[in-house]
């Protein structure tokens, strides 16, 4: 009995013999192929291409070196981010159900209801990030079986249309979202401005009272004045203590100059007394200059106001600048996205790529044909075999 498996002679004969049935429906197929090809529905795709904006100016969070009460803070969105965003924008359903509604899509598609051509629409249109950050936007359109060439032409124009709707739908949504953050920073920082003042006045006011309360100019030139007089007084106090030890020497106590030094210490000593700490009898407060035990509490409390002068002051500028960039960026009325490139109508389809479907085809042909002719010998040595 023979047992030898089919050999390559054995494949070439069975190729030689089947060779007119194999052509015939390798060229069936191919051209069953072709005509399916040129009846099947095209694709025809748009697409448009989006820079996303760089943040503005009018940043509320900018940072200002020359102003010491705003610290640097970097919250300048990235490409990446803003791009995110607008992807967000134009993917959402109310972009979605303003370009069904201008189409007429539920009919266009031949659906029901809203949800489904949502879906339709879903599948049919493309928003992609690209590593440089712009945004693709795309929107394919199908025509029928075996149409016309005005179905194409019309689809061709849709895929268009409908890609340059999502870009201004993109820009008017993001314009109106804009349009409110720069509204609630306008009125944020318009409530602060008008705060403010009233502090800024309020605080001009205490220091005001506060000096004329003390009969002041600057609290600086008080403290200089008490001191200074205080040093003189108590070098005099000094130098009359040393005469007196001095005339003690020289006149009896009973003299009138010894009197006269002792009554002029005394007197010195109450009015350095006065100075340090103000007279008991004193109800006029009128004072040339401050007491001394006077000085820390009342230095701290102008140092205090001056400050929150100053600060007030510095606070007024920023708020003023701010003020005026809010209101500027409230009143613009400008593109929020960068075309780059417009969605042309397609010249060509994009589905089906009939030449690799044909291509496809014939190959995939040639090589079932050739498994058949492997199972089809291994068929036949079997039947010998048990034969």
């Amino acid at each position: 009995m023979n047992t030898h498996s089919p050999t390559i002679i054995d494949y070439t004969k069975l190729l030689k013999k089947w060779q007119k049935n194999i052509l015939v429906n390798i060229c069936v197929i191919t051209l069953l192929t072709v005509i399916l090809s040129l009846i099947m529905p095209k694709t025809f795709t748009a697409t448009a291409v989006l820079m996303p904006p760089k943040a503005t100016s009018g940043n509320t969070f900018r940072s200002d070196s020359a102003n010491p009460l705003i610290p640097l803070s970097g919250l300048f969105g990235n490409f990446t981010d803003e791009s995110m965003n607008l992807l967000s924008i134009v993917q959402s359903r109310t972009v979605m159900e303003k370009v069904i509604t201008k189409f007429n899509l539920i009919e266009f598609y031949k659906v029901d209801n809203i949800e489904e051509t949502l879906e339709e629409l879903e599948d049919a249109a493309k928003f992609e990030i690209q590593e440089e950050g712009t945004i693709h936007i795309s929107m394919s359109v199908e025509t029928g079986w075996l149409h016309f060439n005005t179905e194409e032409i019309t689809a061709k124009q849709l895929s268009a249309d409908i890609t340059n709707t999502f870009v201004s739908e993109l820009n008017e949504l993001n314009k109106k979202l804009n349009l409110e953050r720069a509204s609630f920073h306008r009125k944020f920082i318009e409530e602060r401005y008008f705060q403010n003042i009233e502090d800024l006045h309020a605080a001009e006011d205490k220091l005001k009272n506060f000096q004329e309360t003390n009969d002041l100019v600057s609290i600086i030139d008080q403290t200089a004045a008490a001191i200074e007089s205080a040093s003189i007084i108590k070098r005099k106090i000094l130098l009359d203590q040393i005469q007196l030890e001095i005339y003690k020497d020289a006149f009896n106590p009973e003299h009138s100059k010894l009197e006269q030094l002792k009554k002029e210490i005394e007197e010195f000593k109450f009015k350095l007394n006065e100075l340090e700490n103000g007279s008991a009898n004193d109800s006029s407060g009128d004072k040339l200059f401050l007491t001394i035990s006077e000085i820390p509490d009342l230095g701290l409390n102008h140092l205090r106001l001056q400050r929150e002068l100053e600060i007030q002051t510095e606070l007024f500028k920023f708020l003023t600048m701010e003020y005026e960039e809010a209101k500027i960026e409230e009143a613009k009325d400008i593109p929020t996205v960068q075309v780059l490139d417009e969605a042309k109508i397609p010249e060509r389809k994009s589905k089906p790529r009939r030449v690799l479907l044909v291509v496809s085809t014939f190959l995939v042909n040639i090589i079932l044909n050739v498994l058949f002719i492997i199972s089809y010998a291994n068929y036949n040595k079997n039947l010998e075999l048990h034969t």
